[in-house]
């Protein structure tokens, strides 16, 4: 009784190339090994800018009262302001408050505070010392804080970026010779976050004018940080295998 042959061997080739083609498709399938790194830059540069916050209160038996005499040290505050160089468009007011004083005993009396807060902006960082006496000296009883800054920072905080993905790559480099492989590409790169120091000096009236005048800012720190993923090359893996295929 005779059989009819099965192309055993045809089967068998196919299976063996469908087997030899899945093998290249998962390894392009597979995700690339990465390196992660974080990088941190600064860039420092000299403040051009200040804004100062100035409180103005007087205390008096009545509420009108001690409106008038706040609203009167007020204007002889901004007066002098612009006596001193200080534009009026540079100068705001900000909240007015007036509260009722409570003393140790009920029966002591209980006069009113009224207050308001000025908001100057200083370009000329030289004359800054001068125009703090100058507002301490006409009516302003509180210095609130001074704030120094840039107008224009962007070409500080590009070159924070820059440092940052120099001391990322120094240290990814650190990573892989530690490791025994190579960077390859660069995948990703995203910033995950930014900011300055800003100097700030806070007292009263009466501290600021016996402090050593003019202020002295000293340079602004604009920081930035980044994330870079890079890809490991696998080249040499990859002839590796090569050679153990052959």
């Amino acid at each position: 009784m005779t059989h009819p042959l099965r192309p055993v061997g045809l089967a068998a080739a196919l299976s063996a190339a469908a087997f030899g083609l899945a093998g290249p498709a998962a390894a392009q399938d597979r995700a690339p090994h990465q390196i992660i790194v974080m990088g941190e830059g600064e860039a420092t540069a000299k403040p051009d800018r200040a804004t100062v916050t100035l409180g103005v209160e007087a205390e008096a038996a009545t509420p009108r009262e001690a409106s008038d005499m706040m609203s009167e040290a007020a204007a002889r505050v901004i007066d002098r302001l612009v006596e001193s160089g200080i534009p009026r468009a540079a100068i705001q007011t900000g909240q007015l408050t007036l509260d009722q004083q409570y003393g140790e005993e009920p029966s002591d009396e209980r006069p009113f505070l009224a207050g308001t807060m000025l908001t100057v902006r200083v370009t000329d960082l030289d004359s800054l010392g001068e125009v703090l006496n100058a507002a301490i000296t006409d009516g302003a009883n509180r210095l609130q804080g001074v704030d120094f800054g840039i107008e224009d920072d962007s070409v500080l905080r590009e070159e924070a970026r820059r440092d940052a993905v120099a001391d990322a790559r120094e240290r990814a480099e650190v990573l892989a010779d530690a490791a025994g492989v190579s960077l390859g590409d660069i995948l990703q790169i995203s910033e995950t976050g930014s900011g300055r120091p800003r100097p700030m000096q806070r007292g009263d009236a009466m501290m600021v004018a016996e402090a050593a005048l003019p202020v002295a800012p000293g340079d602004l720190t604009v920081s930035q940080l980044v994330e870079i993923v890079w890809e490991i090359d696998e080249g040499d893996e990859d002839e590796t295998e090569v050679g153990d295929q052959d």
